[in-house]
């Protein structure tokens, strides 16, 4: 990987972890820090249109607003289809009085986007605002602040993960967890054949429906344990084999569905 381009995904998933932290603590020194970072980021790598994004979204929050739009117009040059970076664009002419710019802007966006301006402009009328703009911006077309501070939250997920990539996101732990206390709540041990009663700890424990998930759990165990459940599952797996076979048209219960995610990451195992 070139230095630079290392040196510009660094600067900016520090400037997307100070963005997290600014969102926080709505401190201004670490929204200029944030700020900078994605500066840097820029500068580093004047190609890569998220940097100048970022950027201009940091700009924004800070209230510099013809900062933000002189950065976006760049994000703009890179990919002019991008409606999230020329709806902002708009807004921002708009809110800095630009109105003739942002009203032809409008409606080029929104032959673009095919957008009926018209019929928002009459609906304006009808509802007894003003015609304007900003107005035309906000009636018609996305929101794109809402869109991009999403952009930015996806983008501070994928930063943890590109420092710790095992580590899962919130969201992901909760699902983590409600998967294994699934298995927990409907894997009934006395489905199973007393033959191989003693897979059932295994079955709990690995016997998740989710791949990453399923992946997570083998990958921790240590080589010793695969080395135990494998054995003792390939003791078993012609009888195991066959008790998933019993239902004939009948939906496996989740005891049976446990027991095959548990051979599966056996499998995933060898």
């Amino acid at each position: 990987m070139p230095v630079g381009e290392f040196d510009a995904r660094s600067h900016f998933d520090r400037g997307i972890e100070l963005f997290g932290e600014y969102y926080e603590s709505v401190d201004d020194v670490v929204l200029a820090s944030a700020t900078e970072e994605f500066r840097l980021a820029a500068a580093a790598e004047p190609g890569e249109i998220n940097y100048w994004i970022a950027l201009g979204y940091s700009l924004d929050s800070a209230d510099d607003r013809p900062g933000a739009l002189e950065v976006l117009r760049r994000a703009a040059q890179l990919d002019s289809t991008n409606s999230e970076v020329e709806v902002l664009i708009l807004t921002l002419l708009a809110e800095t009085g630009a109105e003739s710019e942002a009203m032809d802007g409008a409606r080029v966006a929104a032959a673009r986007q095919g957008i009926d301006i018209a019929a928002i402009q009459k609906e304006l009328e009808v509802d007894g605002l003003p015609v304007n703009a900003i107005n035309v911006i906000r009636q018609g077309f996305i929101r794109a602040r809402n869109f991009l501070w999403s952009w930015i939250q996806d983008e501070i997920d994928a930063a943890e993960r590109r420092k710790e990539p095992d580590k899962l996101t919130e969201s992901e732990q909760l699902d983590f967890n409600y998967a294994l206390n699934e298995i927990r709540r409907e894997l009934d041990s006395e489905q199973v054949p007393v033959v191989f009663q003693s897979l059932v700890p295994w079955a709990v424990r690995l016997g998740i429906g989710d791949d990453v998930f399923r992946g997570m759990v083998v990958a921790s165990l240590t080589n010793a344990e695969q080395r135990e459940v494998i054995s003792a599952v390939d003791k078993h797996a012609t009888l195991v084999d066959a008790w998933l076979d019993t239902p004939g048209d009948q939906p496996m219960t989740p005891t049976q569905a446990a027991f095959m995610y548990l051979l599966l990451a056996i499998e995933e195992m060898r």
